[in-house]
C-alpha cells in the first residue's frame, strides 16, 4: 500500500498531471488581471528559496492540506485535496522526522516534460528522515507569470 502510494506522489506530481491536463484550454479571465511588476530572472530566483522552505514546513508539520494550496493550478485540478492529503499520510509518517535537508543542487528550466514553457526551479535536498538516514527529496517549483509568484509543480522522496 505504502509504495502504491509513493509512486502517485513520484510519478503523479511530476508527469500525469502535465500531459493530461496539458491540453485543456486556460478558461478565459473573467477580467484582466492587474498589472504586477515584472521580476527579473535573478529577482525569482532569490525569492524561491524561501518558497519552497515554507511549503517544505507544511510538509514537515503534517499540515498536508495546507500544503495542497501551494500547488500549481494544474495539480490542483487533478489532485482532489483529500486524496493528495490521503497520500502523503500514508507516505511520509513512516520516514519519521526531518532530521537534516541541505540543498544539493538547484537547477533552472525553462520547459519539463509535458509542461507549459514556465520557469522550473528543481530543488534536490540530501534528507535524512529519522528512519531513513539517507533519502533524497525533489522539489519542483514553477513560476506563475500572471501571478508574479512560484507554486509547487512536483515533489518526491526517494
Amino acid at each position: 500500500m505504502r509504495r502504491a502510494c509513493l509512486y502517485a506522489i513520484v510519478f503523479g506530481l511530476t508527469a500525469a498531471p502535465f500531459s493530461s491536463v496539458a491540453q485543456e484550454k486556460a478558461p478565459e479571465p473573467a477580467a484582466k488581471p492587474v498589472a504586477k511588476k515584472k521580476l527579473t530572472l535573478a529577482e525569482r530566483k532569490a525569492i524561491a528559496p524561501a518558497v519552497a522552505e515554507k511549503w517544505l514546513a507544511l510538509v514537515d508539520n503534517g499540515n498536508y492540506k495546507a500544503s495542497w494550496n501551494g500547488l500549481v493550478p494544474l495539480l490542483r485540478r487533478h489532485y482532489e485535496r483529500k486524496n493528495w492529503v490521503r497520500s502523503m499520510e500514508v507516505t511520509l509518517p513512516p520516514l519519521g522526522a526531518v532530521k537534516s535537508r541541505n540543498v544539493r543542487v538547484v537547477e533552472h528550466h525553462t520547459q519539463l516534460p509535458g509542461g507549459p514553457p514556465r520557469d522550473y526551479l528543481i530543488f534536490r535536498y540530501d534528507t535524512e528522515f529519522e528512519n531513513r538516514k539517507a533519502a533524497e527529496e525533489t522539489l519542483t517549483l514553477m513560476y506563475l507569470p500572471l501571478a508574479a509568484k512560484w507554486q509547487i509543480a512536483g515533489y518526491f522522496v526517494k
